[in-house]
């Protein structure tokens, strides 16, 4: 199959008897449809996403594949691609929703292409299900959202310890913004005397041990020490491989203030009661003399 010169991007010249051969060998489920919306072909991989048995898509609507509210809206669009076809990729990023046999819906992407088979100009349209996909950037708006929110700064690096992204609880925190420390190393944040402690705790978790929450300082933007929690976790790539780390830092300036004065009370209670104790001793003492010289 060749692109016929003269003709728009994509569309393919094949003869009647290699419609078939085309439809097995495309890799995803596609409905080949003509001028009036009309299904005249699709491969296996398009009954089993739609629901149907064999040959059960055959001869219907393209539009009985869609959501009722949008079947209207999708006839004027049809006419207009058969009008003046265009090839359309997958990933073009709209908003497109297909309709199951059993009524359930489920987002797609759709790429369309024309198929010119004897002079007659056919529409073939690859569908993928795109609901796993929604899904996980469902889930990364989410986190993205918890970590945009947080009050706890939250940060990442790479193994090298370059910082390469910052929530605005960090920004709060230790009083960078986003474009002061992305890109800067994270050892300008850690007090030299703590380094070697960090490195070790990073060597642990890159080596697979999970590390309990751990009470340290880090060193702000005015080059004051910070009270702070630290969880650090290991961030790896989709072969498994480390990549880098993930810290979240909590102030606990507050609780080593309390804790501090805690302590404080706590010898100072001590102080007395040693006082009290020592007061009664000394009248143990003279009664005792009293009594000793009568």
């Amino acid at each position: 199959m060749t692109t016929t010169a003269g003709e728009g991007a994509g569309r393919i010249r094949a003869p009647g008897e290699l419609v078939e051969a085309v439809m097995r060998l495309v890799p995803d489920a596609a409905v080949l449809v003509d001028g009036a919306g009309r299904i005249v072909a699709a491969n296996r991989l398009a009954e089993q996403l739609f629901g149907y048995p064999a040959g059960g898509l055959r001869r219907g609507s393209i539009e009985d594949l869609l959501p009722a509210r949008f079947r209207t809206r999708h006839v004027t669009h049809r006419q207009k691609y058969v009008d003046d076809p265009v090839h359309r990729p997958m990933g073009t990023g709209l908003d497109l929703w297909a309709l199951r046999r059993g009524g359930s819906e489920f987002p797609v992407d759709i790429s369309l292409t024309t198929l010119d088979m004897d002079g007659r100009v056919l529409t073939m349209a690859a569908v993928r299900d795109m609901s796993l996909q929604r899904a996980e950037w469902a889930t990364e708006a989410r986190l993205a959202s918890i970590v945009a929110s947080s009050a706890d700064a939250m940060f990442s690096m790479d193994l090298k310890a370059t910082i390469i992204s910052w929530n605005p609880g960090a920004e709060r925190l230790l009083g960078l913004r986003n474009q002061e420390a992305v890109g800067r190393s994270y050892w300008r944040l850690v007090p030299p005397e703590l380094r070697g402690e960090v490195e070790e705790r990073m060597a642990q978790v890159r080596g697979g041990t999970r590390l309990p929450t751990r009470d340290t300082r880090r060193i702000d933007a005015a080059g004051h020490q910070v009270d702070v929690a630290e969880s650090l976790s290991l961030v790896s790539d989709v072969s498994g491989e480390p990549a880098g780390f993930a810290a979240v830092l909590r102030d606990i300036t507050e609780r080593k203030e309390a804790e501090l004065e805690l302590r404080r009370l706590l010898a100072e209670s001590q102080r007395r009661e040693r006082w009290l104790t020592a007061m009664s001793e000394v009248r143990l003492t003279l009664f005792s003399g009293a009594d000793s010289s009568q």
